[in-house]
């Protein structure tokens, strides 16, 4: 779940499951945790992303097995502001 939704901007929740030893099985508790960060990855600052989470968002939105040759991160602010997010694939 956590990894398609981390570009939703609504929290998602699930209830937590504890691992119970004696019962040697997942234990679901009434205790609700996020399971997304709530907020799309170009949106984020460049430096609360690490290049693994580049590298898995790139995967996810071209269906590639393989890590993007490079990319960039770009804010520009003036008259228009955007966000740019370019990923160059390492085959064409």
């Amino acid at each position: 779940v956590s990894k398609y939704s981390d570009h939703i901007s609504l929290p998602i929740l699930m209830r937590k499951e504890t691992w119970d030893a004696e019962a040697a099985k997942q234990v679901v508790t009434d205790e609700w945790e996020p399971v997304n960060k709530a907020s799309a990855l170009w949106t984020r600052s460049k430096s609360d992303i690490t290049a693994e989470q580049y590298e898995e968002f790139y995967k996810q939105i071209s269906y590639d097995t393989e890590a993007p040759l490079a990319y960039t991160h770009n804010r520009v602010e003036g008259r228009s502001e955007y966000t740019q997010l370019l990923y160059i694939p390492k085959k064409a």
